[in-house]
């Protein structure tokens, strides 16, 4: 919190899916903890729970963020009009229309995940070991669509309730040696993940797609 508040950071999170100790019955330790963080930082506060939540400290914070996993990856349309038209896409608008009436606060959708092969059923195959690293194939054309459809579904659905969103997996951690160098099956394995997969910083064809969307004159 202390670093967050030197560099100005615009929001720092006070926990992230703490299932089963973010009700009320905790209250008392999460009033603590926040307390201790505002001592300290200044900017906005947010906790981070699954879509269909009801979280006490949601009350607490100043942003409420959802959780979205791979809903995106999940949704079999290839298209974006198909996909703004799926059923657990339209059941994620749902849930955050739900959440954002209950607790009337801003709304991050956190955690998106939209890797290189467009899709999260041969990722977690090949983490598990159900398929070989060798079998990843990207599929720039696809993750795309499926970039663009979170965008669009922010503009059609969310316009008046999703103040950010926060995607995974843009952050460095891929940038560690032994998944930059591989060295044994596990690593491997993680080393495709995430260079076929989830990363965005080595991802020139998810950069530009995000660029054309960062560009636009959002209302």
């Amino acid at each position: 919190a202390r670093e967050a508040e030197k560099y100005k950071v615009d929001g720092f999170y006070v926990g992230v899916m703490n299932l089963g100790i973010d009700t009320a019955q905790y209250d008392a330790e999460w009033d603590q903890i926040i307390a201790q963080v505002k001592s300290v930082y200044k900017g906005k506060l947010i906790y981070e729970g699954c879509n269909q939540c009801t979280a006490n400290v949601w009350r607490k914070v100043d942003i409420v963020a959802i959780h979205t996993s791979n809903v995106f990856e999940m949704a079999p349309s290839e298209t974006v009009a198909g996909l703004l038209t799926d059923t657990s896409i339209l059941n994620l608008v749902g849930d955050v229309q739900r959440i954002a009436t209950l607790y009337q606060k801003p709304i991050l959708l956190d955690t998106i995940n939209i890797g290189t092969t467009g899709k999260s059923t041969d990722l977690g195959a090949v983490i598990s070991g159900g398929l070989p690293y060798t079998s990843l194939q990207p599929n720039y054309a696809l993750q795309a669509i499926k970039i663009s459809s979170v965008f669009e579904l922010l503009g059609t659905k969310f316009s008046n309730r999703v103040v950010g969103l926060q995607w995974s997996e843009y952050m460095p951690w891929s940038q560690a040696t032994w998944i930059q160098n591989p060295t044994n099956d596990i690593a491997w394995r993680w080393h495709q993940v995430q260079f076929y997969g989830f990363d965005l910083l080595n991802n020139e064809s998810a950069q530009k797609k995000l660029s054309e969307y960062f560009a636009k004159p959002w209302i």
